[in-house]
């Protein structure tokens, strides 16, 4: 009998080990305990074919820090044995870092998840550490990115490493612990709109224990507790209470900006300013958002003497270049106060140089980003700039300034108008309707003025205007549907997902394993929803001889008793489709639109045979027929199944 108990047990030893052998990340680091500032290497080992035929690839670190999440991108070589490998350093900063593979078109993302490791101090991680991670896995976004770290949203992984990190530092600042609290608003429930009714249980105990405020920091987390569980108007009452108490604080400042915000006169919003300045003499932030609604308004209306006293009051008076940019160009194409328009746009430029000369990696972008983003401001400032010059009669200095910015802004209509109406003043028409044909179908309507008077130079009248027109149209609507579906494609793995058939039973993704899987989002009370299910209605029919190819319907953001209504739906119009709800055997609700950042309710994501997703969020709208969506659809579809089926 012993010798039958140390066997099993040895045995169940062997299959665990197994098991945790099988599940261990493909990302290693060469210290198990990295600290901040160091040096060390990453190692990547895949079985991915796709990664291993090539000889580099690149490791994307994201720089986990509370303040700039500046990211770094880093070539790894592969060894003989097949491994990747590569040098990085940890920002003095770091708290976590974040680490995605990739080459030229794929990812490994680690299933949305990311590879997170925790920066450490005496084998212990840092304060900060695993907040960082939570914030992550909730998505956090910023102001200037609104990508964020772009994993799968996972409140359940956010509140337990919130709570590892509770526990290791009870101290934690307070922002942590909000953020901790809103994702516990977002763990379950049908409709992410909704409140957790346990989470809002949770958050009003919190409010009720946190007793008189001691501090002003007590007064702001418990307005946004009150926030969280949508009590907005308790959390005024709070935060106004609080500036009683508090009156040469944030809440004071709070208050007095609602208060300028609250009343559109001007006088009056100069004398809240004024009061602010009055109160709290050193520029800060809020000052300069004061200011700059001020300066802009009285910019707008030409009174120059007021503008300076504005802008002269602030902090820093980069928060003035959009304003001052948009002001430019109205004065320009008014043909008002154009010397001081041309003034007005040179500053803003200058301005938004600055920015570019001085950028540095942050945003969770790497520098690289950062720049080409600046780069594009920088641009549409200069642009303005230029169309002034070409307003004051400078022709020929505006055209050899304005030709490098439309070689690098195809995309945007209006430096594309700005060009073409240029060339036309210079008496090159065959330009200008080159450079309005390079527009978008979407700019056209901002282009058809240029169109018409470049046909009539060009053609001596208007003879085959609308044929010319419409022909170019047909061409336009093919090339931004090829370009669409090219930016829908991908190679990366597909998160496996188990949920309910409309019976109740499991259906995994790994049930289809070595065919082509193509998942349709569908929401049963959307608009378009009915046009869509139509066209994938026949798509499905293009592929009914074609066994290598599953069709899975995945009905998702909607109430947790629809299955009625989606079997009506399916007799009423006769389709034979695999439906499955987004809801697993845990009542958890829209995981797999989430886990696949399904944008839109009606989507179509292709999966391969190796399981990687070469097809994402090709998404259905009003504007897509559905005759031309199907045909576009069937054909992404045949090709990710010609190509699986390749050796």
């Amino acid at each position: 009998m012993k010798t039958f108990s140390l066997l099993f047990f040895a045995f169940c030893f062997l299959t665990l080990s197994l098991a945790t052998a099988q599940e261990s990340p493909s990302v290693t680091l060469s210290d198990d305990y990295p600290k901040a500032g160091a040096k060390l290497t990453v190692f990547y080992s895949t079985s991915d074919s796709l990664f291993l035929e090539h000889d580099t690839i690149v490791a994307r670190v994201y720089s986990l820090d509370g303040q700039k999440y500046p990211v770094v991108e880093t070539l790894l070589k592969k060894s003989p044995g097949g491994k990747f490998s590569g040098i990085i350093e940890i920002p003095d900063s770091a708290k976590a870092l974040l680490i995605k593979l990739k080459t030229a078109d794929q990812l490994d993302d680690n299933q949305g998840n990311g590879y997170v490791f925790l920066i450490y101090n005496n084998e212990r991680p840092v304060m900060g550490a695993y907040g960082e991670i939570a914030k992550a896995h909730i998505n956090q976004k910023t102001e200037d990115n609104q990508e964020g770290p772009d994993l799968t949203e996972n409140f359940a992984v956010a509140v337990k490493d919130y709570e590892k990190e509770f526990s290791l530092y009870p101290q934690s600042d307070d922002v942590n612990k909000l953020t901790y609290y809103y994702a516990l608003t977002g763990l379950s429930g049908p409709s992410r709109g909704l409140i957790n009714l346990q989470a809002k249980d949770v958050i009003a105990k919190k409010i009720a224990s946190l007793g008189p405020a001691v501090r002003e920091q007590d007064v702001l987390v418990e307005a946004q507790l009150l926030r969280l569980i949508r009590e907005p108007r308790k959390a005024d009452t709070v935060e106004m209470d609080g500036a009683k108490k508090f009156t040469h604080g944030n809440l004071r400042k709070i208050a007095l900006t609602n208060l300028y915000l609250r009343d559109s006169s001007q006088v009056r919003r100069d004398s809240v300013f004024k009061e602010y300045l009055k109160e709290f003499p050193a520029k800060d932030e809020r000052s300069d958002f004061l200011a700059v609604q001020l300066a802009a308004v009285a910019l707008s209306k030409g009174n120059f003497e007021r503008y300076n006293k504005y802008k002269q009051q602030m902090k820093d008076t980069g928060y003035l270049a959009h304003f001052v940019n948009f002001t430019a160009r109205e004065w320009a194409e008014r043909g008002k106060y154009l010397s001081q328009a041309e003034g007005l746009a040179l500053s803003a430029a200058e301005c938004s140089k600055r920015r570019l000369d001085n950028a540095e990696a942050e945003n969770y972008m790497t520098l690289l980003e950062v720049k080409k983003r600046l780069q594009c401001g920088y641009d549409r400032y200069c642009s303005v700039y230029n169309f002034v010059l070409f307003k004051e009669g400078r022709l020929s200095d505006a055209l050899k300034l304005e030709a490098p910015i439309y070689q690098r802004n195809l995309e945007d209509g209006e430096i594309l108008r700005d060009y073409a109406l240029m060339l036309m003043a210079d008496g090159n028409y065959t330009g200008a309707k080159k450079v309005a044909e390079d527009g978008r179908d979407d700019q056209w309507a901002f282009l058809e003025d240029i169109f018409k008077d470049c046909y009539q130079k060009l053609h001596g009248n208007s003879v085959g205007y609308q044929q010319y027109r419409d022909s170019l149209k047909r061409a336009s609507t093919i090339a931004t549907r090829k370009r669409w579906i090219e930016s829908c494609t991908v190679n990366k793995p597909a998160p496996l997902f188990t949920i309910l058939n409309l019976d109740d039973k499991p259906v995994a993704l790994s049930d289809y394993k070595g065919k082509t899987v193509v998942l349709a989002f569908w929401t049963s009370w959307q608009t378009v929803s009915s046009q869509y299910m139509r066209a994938m209605n026949r798509v499905v029919g293009d592929f009914k001889n074609q066994t290598d190819v599953v069709f899975l319907f995945i009905n998702t953001w909607s109430s947790a008793n629809m299955t009625k209504d989606i079997r009506d739906t399916l007799k009423a119009n006769n389709y034979d489709l695999t439906v499955l709800l987004d809801k697993t055997p845990q009542n958890k609700y829209t995981t797999v639109a989430n886990a696949y950042k399904a944008a839109n309710g009606q989507s179509v994501f292709v999966v391969d045979r190796r399981g990687n997703i070469r097809i994402e969020d090709l998404i259905y709208s009003s504007d897509y027929a559905p005759d031309e969506y199907a045909a576009d659809v069937s054909k992404v579809i045949a090709s990710v199944t010609s190509d699986g089926r390749k050796p």
